[in-house]
């Protein structure tokens, strides 16, 4: 079970996830919306692949060894499902916005949870991906203006969305062994950290 809940966090589900809903955004007539989500993604994968690249070359250094890679499980869930609640409940009445937000940290919560639980992270490295991806999900959200998403877009995007999640829960696309290998390249080339 706790396989299945870590699992959610992966990046081989949120990337795809992440462009639908970018897809439907935008196809819907939300466009400034879909551009909001596409650079919300290419700057958390990005700020999460850079900070992850750090502390495998520098962590020992930068931490003590305590954090060696942030969870980009974590961030990636934070950033994903964090706006996908902010962005389903625009224009909703206060009880639906406390809805999409409860749902959506419970879910990030239990990712959080397992990450730790089945000893991928520590808890500094989990901590490390709340503060990546929420420096994300403050950016959007701070931008975010109150669109009210059709019924029939939700629909939609639910059915998708757990399409999705059916499909790839086998797919995993986690590139923590290119981090490594990257990051053990850097050291040698440059002699960092040492």
């Amino acid at each position: 079970m706790l396989h299945r809940v870590t699992g959610l966090g992966d990046v081989g589900i949120l990337l795809p996830v992440g462009v639908v809903i970018t897809l439907f955004c935008w196809f819907g007539g939300h466009r400034r919306l879909a551009l909001q989500w596409l650079i919300l993604l290419i700057a958390g994968m990005g700020l999460t692949g850079v900070a992850k690249l750090a502390f495998h070359v520098c962590g020992d250094v930068l931490t003590g060894d305590r954090i060696r890679s942030p969870s980009g499980h974590v961030a990636l869930s934070l950033i994903v499902y964090g706006g996908l609640a902010i962005s389903l409940s625009g224009g909703r009445s206060l009880l639906t916005k406390v809805l999409f937000a409860a749902g959506g940290t419970l879910l990030i919560l239990l990712i959080a949870w397992s990450r730790v639980r089945l000893g991928y992270h520590t808890r500094s490295e989990v901590l490390a991906g709340f503060l990546l991806g929420g420096f994300c999900l403050a950016g959007f959200a701070a931008t975010y203006r109150q669109e009210r998403l059709s019924i029939v877009s939700l629909i939609l995007v639910a059915v998708v969305l757990a399409s999705l999640a059916y499909l790839l829960r086998q797919l995993s696309l986690t590139p923590e062994h290119h981090v490594q290998d990257l990051a053990e390249e850097i050291q040698q080339w440059l002699d960092l950290c040492r």
